[in-house]
């Protein structure tokens, strides 16, 4: 796993989900630290029903493939810290509409991990 900047599509991949909507105070690294640098990625919620033995923690993905503590360290320093870093989950491919049970104006991505 590489979290280098200058390369598109620099990891596997994935679908990027958390397991729960966002609260205030949340950050899991959407919310840019330069007011005018940030990119609108908390407007809409999109809730999805996945199969439980496709949808994994992050944590444990990682591991699996092979990134280093200090990678997965600046990760989760940079997404609110280790306690953000328990709601991330990731699902190996793509999520078609057929999935999503609701979409409103909200604040996040949600699925159960």
């Amino acid at each position: 796993m590489s979290l280098a900047a200058d390369q598109p599509h620099a990891g596997p991949e994935v679908v990027w989900l958390l397991d729960g909507p966002l609260r205030d105070g949340d950050n899991h690294g959407l919310l840019h630290r330069d007011p005018a640098l940030r990119t609108r990625k908390t407007e809409i919620e999109i809730a999805v029903r996945l199969p439980v033995a496709e949808v994994r923690s992050w944590a444990t993905w990682a591991v699996k493939q092979g990134s280093d503590r200090v990678t997965r360290r600046r990760l989760m320093q940079h997404g609110g810290g280790e306690a953000q870093a328990r709601h991330w989950c990731v699902i190996e491919r793509a999520i078609p509409r057929s999935d999503s049970s609701s979409a409103r104006a909200s604040v996040s991505i949600a699925a159960q991990c």
